[in-house]
């Protein structure tokens, strides 16, 4: 006999692995459906699993609408240990001293401490990421953003200097 889920009892392990899955694999097809129509093999390929782990969900001994559960993004792998890209980028910018240097150079530069190789793929993301910690430690006030735009007018990359304190 299968039991109605109520939410009130603790899930078994085995549910709560299978919502999981199926929160992950839902927000993996909500993400690709916001983004160009290009992913369209990629989306019914999630469909299908989606469709899968849905099957099981409906076999459980724990009756469950699987369309209740919400879908969310799968985490990416950090490139570093907690702390140390923004020890690094700090670090980088006291050599740099009264200078700047851009997100990429910076970049560069960490994915060379970590001992990632420089693939072009490697570098967007971790340009991406560098990038997002680089605006958090300006808007601590600890870095300034010192950004110059090319002859047409266009910001290219930004470059970062440490912030001077006044005091």
């Amino acid at each position: 006999m299968k039991n109605n889920y109520t939410g009130l009892i603790r899930n078994p392990s085995s549910l709560t692995w299978l919502i999981k899955q199926r929160e992950t694999i839902k927000g993996s097809i909500n993400r690709k459906q916001r983004r160009i129509k290009s992913f369209r093999g990629d989306i019914s390929s999630l469909q299908r699993k989606l469709k899968a782990v849905d099957t099981v969900i409906s076999v459980h001994e724990i009756s469950l609408d699987p369309n209740s559960v919400q879908g969310r993004a799968p985490q990416r792998k950090r490139l570093a240990r907690r702390g140390e890209m923004g020890k690094f980028l700090l670090a980088e910018l006291k050599k740099v001293g009264e200078g700047s240097i851009t997100t990429t150079d910076l970049t560069v530069r960490f994915l060379g401490h970590i001992g990632t190789p420089l693939t072009m793929l490697s570098l967007k993301d971790a340009r991406t990421r560098i990038s997002w910690r680089l605006k958090d430690l300006a808007s601590e006030g600890r870095i300034v953003g010192r950004h110059t735009p090319d002859e047409r007018g266009v910001y290219q990359d930004g470059e970062w200097s440490l912030a001077i304190d006044l005091d």
